[in-house]
């Protein structure tokens, strides 16, 4: 009972947290699609498939591993490169929408989303290497506690 009711919580939390980066990415999206459009969407429905599905993976897989294997920084390098690559990149994505030539002008936000599994794979390693060192701060932090 225990188990399921853990393996059905860590789903919950991975689903949570990657249908809010969806969200949040469909909802920049629409945004900058109505100053270039007016109306509709920007990229083509494969494009926008693709940093759809990234976003959810980007969100879910790293609060995955938090949630099952108490591991906390895949989830904040995730979420963190994501957050902090939106509000730097911003201006930038309004002044592309707004001018005549906004698709040839890429930002690191949507660079770093179309190439989502990079910042996937480095995220997930931050998280191998808390792993690997869990057991040598958990000795450095008993002995200064102790």
């Amino acid at each position: 009972m225990s188990q399921s009711l853990h393996r059905s919580k860590s789903v919950a939390v991975s689903g949570v947290v990657g249908l809010a980066l969806c969200i949040c990415t469909f909802a920049v999206h629409i945004y900058l699609a109505g100053f270039e459009y007016d109306a509709g969407l920007a990229y083509g429905n494969l494009k926008l498939g693709w940093l759809l599905a990234g976003s959810v993976l980007l969100g879910a897989i790293p609060a995955l591993a938090w949630v099952q294997y108490q591991l906390r920084t895949p989830v904040l390098v995730a979420l963190g490169g994501y957050l902090f690559l939106l509000v730097t990149s911003w201006p930038n994505m309004i002044d592309s929408a707004r001018s005549a030539s906004a698709s040839a002008t890429i930002t690191m936000f949507e660079l770093v989303l179309t190439l989502w599994v990079l910042p996937l794979a480095i995220a997930l390693f931050f998280g191998f290497v808390e792993n690997l060192l869990r057991p040598t701060i958990g000795r450095f932090i008993s002995v200064n506690n102790g």
